[in-house]
């Protein structure tokens, strides 16, 4: 954690002291703007104008500039400041309605069947499957050969539009799909 931390302030350093340098020539901008509109101002005000040096102000001193930043580790999570201002990704708000695709599902599995117990299996027969063991069956063959997580969950919502996503069925399901294809 600390090497990280170290590694990003010494990424952050050279743009530190690039900004700097970018200060600096804009205060000597600033002065030469100051010396011009002085002695403009000069004629109409009869009096003798101030240098640029003299009516200053060091905005950065150099002793605050030069310290080194010591604030403690920098932990930058593009995630979190995002989160932080108010925008979401779509993960975020698929996470929200459908907790499956955030939760741990388990060890990997060969083939989801060997994901799912004989109560389970029942369960998903009767609620999930229109009471069909031949429907199970073949929806078990195709999702077995899906080749990742959002082809297995296109071809459920194709086939079974009616299924609630937030159901604890649904659920258990899921999780025993990302077994095998998450």
């Amino acid at each position: 954690m600390e090497n990280s931390s170290r590694r990003i302030l010494d990424e952050i350093m050279p743009l530190i002291s690039s900004i700097k340098g970018q200060i600096s020539l804009l205060e000597d901008k600033l002065a030469e703007l100051s010396v011009s509109s002085d002695s403009s101002s000069e004629s109409d005000a009869g009096a003798q104008p101030e240098t640029a040096a003299g009516n200053e102000e060091n905005l950065f001193p150099e002793e605050e500039t030069d310290q080194e930043y010591s604030a403690g580790p920098v932990a930058l999570d593009v995630n979190d400041l995002m989160r932080d201002a108010g925008h979401l990704s779509v993960m975020d708000v698929l996470a929200d309605r459908e907790a499956w695709r955030k939760d741990r599902p388990g060890q990997p599995v060969k083939d989801v069947r060997s994901a799912i117990s004989l109560n389970d299996r029942a369960l998903f027969i009767r609620t999930l499957f229109r009471e069909d063991p031949m429907l199970f069956s073949s929806t078990m063959e195709e999702l077995n050969s899906a080749d990742s997580l959002q082809s297995a969950v296109s071809f459920l919502s194709e086939r079974f539009p009616e299924w609630d996503m937030e159901s604890d069925a649904v659920y258990r399901f899921m999780m025993c799909i990302r077994r095998k294809v998450g």
